[in-house]
């Protein structure tokens, strides 16, 4: 997986809305729009959104260690699928690394 483009994290999110750097900086990320922006969504809604995008930088890290850690072990214990999973575990292996790929490519990729 190539480094980060994007503004490094940790990122922060305000009550009104915007989502900064967490550092000294504070630079501007993104603004979640709500009632005040005459966007109705309830204020659950407006706070989970906050929270999901403020968290995007350290969850991208996380799943990258995740399947980066996944990837070794898959090859240092020769779990091919084979004869070391059961096929519920090795269907569940594929489905898992597919939705991953598809999480960090969209992480990565603007359009």
């Amino acid at each position: 997986m190539s480094n980060p483009k994007h503004t490094p994290g940790p990122w922060k999110g305000h009550e009104d809305g915007h989502i900064s750097t967490a550092d000294e900086a504070s630079v501007s990320i993104a603004k979640v729009l709500g009632e005040e922006d005459s966007v109705f969504v309830s204020r659950e809604q407006f706070e989970a959104d906050i929270a999901l995008i403020s968290a995007s930088p350290d969850l991208r890290e996380a799943l990258t260690k995740m399947w980066n850690f996944a990837s070794i072990m898959v090859e240092k214990h020769d779990m091919n699928g084979d004869d070391t999973m059961t096929d519920e575990e090795h269907a569940l292996w594929q489905e898992a690394g597919a939705h991953s790929n598809v999480a960090l490519s969209k992480a990565t990729r603007f359009r």
